[in-house]
């Protein structure tokens, strides 16, 4: 592992790690699921480089999700954990796209639009929005980081989720499906 690669891996892994760990029971299948994604990113030819830190996390994220979608494919359970409530989202990721597109295709689109869009929100509203909707914090807990109130968490997170449903909804998977179920 190469320096930036070390780096990168102390200051993503953790959050990597814990976003695997709440879909998972048990912390070494997070770790090993952590691990891979890592490996996987250093190997892709087309991934950002440990000196692009946004750009690397949110491929980081894509890759842990499309990991955590397989390795919960290969174990049966995916449309289980979904009823249950424990992976949201998992069954659309799970379902092949209509177009012949393959997941790791469309995460990697969506990663990077995300990506964009994050970076025209305001910075209040993309801070609270990355820890508390993408690293899962506790609202207090960004509260208290930040120096602001829980009330001002909240607002800024629903802020930029609205925002970045508009601006993404008909990139996002499962969207058409959403829009048609509203009508």
């Amino acid at each position: 592992m190469t320096a930036g690669w070390s780096m990168s891996y102390r200051r993503h892994g953790g959050a990597i790690r814990a976003y695997l760990q709440r879909r998972l029971a048990s912390p070494e299948e997070a770790e090993d699921l952590c691990q891979e994604t890592f490996l996987r990113v250093m190997r892709a030819p087309d991934a950002p480089t440990a000196e692009e830190p946004a750009r690397l996390r949110a491929y980081l994220f894509a890759t842990a999700r499309n990991l955590l979608v397989n390795h919960l494919r290969l174990r049966g359970v995916v449309r289980a954990a979904s009823e249950l409530g424990v992976v949201e989202g998992v069954e659309e990721l799970a379902t092949p796209a209509p177009d012949g597109a393959d997941d790791g295709h469309r995460a990697r689109t969506l990663a990077l639009a995300l990506e964009r869009e994050l970076g025209r929100l305001p910075a209040e509203q993309r801070e609270a929005f990355t820890l508390g909707a993408l690293e899962r914090w506790p609202y207090a807990e960004i509260a208290a980081r930040k120096g602001w109130s829980l009330s001002k968490v909240k607002i800024n997170v629903y802020r930029a989720r609205k925002t970045l449903m508009r601006r993404l909804g008909e990139d996002a998977p499962g969207a058409d499906d959403e829009m048609e179920a509203r009508a």
